[in-house]
């Protein structure tokens, strides 16, 4: 379970995200839409801790978010190069997570 409260950060003057207040259940996927600019990797980067916000983030896990949490960009540059099995097997190389392509 991970719980975000009041999760705001600003770059400057502009306001990025305003008093996000979020819950996710354990086994959950979610994705975050929006438009450009609108926050969506700022709000990833603050709940892995690769940014500084104002606010909480609880969790239930017995390790940091950015161990156990995946993102994955609308156009990532390497994408076109690559399978997606052999995109699969470079995160879980990058994690030290043996892949299993039986499921």
């Amino acid at each position: 379970m991970m719980k975000i409260k009041s999760l705001s950060k600003k770059f400057g003057k502009k306001q990025v995200l305003n008093d996000i207040n979020l819950r996710f259940n354990e086994g959950e996927i979610h994705g975050i839409v929006g438009k450009n600019g609108s926050g969506k990797t700022t709000l990833f980067r603050s709940l892995v801790a690769l940014e500084k916000s104002e606010g909480t983030i609880e969790h239930s896990f017995d390790q940091p978010l950015k161990n156990i949490t995946g993102f994955l960009p609308t156009a990532p540059p390497i994408i076109s190069k690559i399978t997606a099995l052999e995109y699969f097997q470079l995160v879980c190389n990058a994690r030290q997570v043996a892949f299993d392509r039986e499921g």
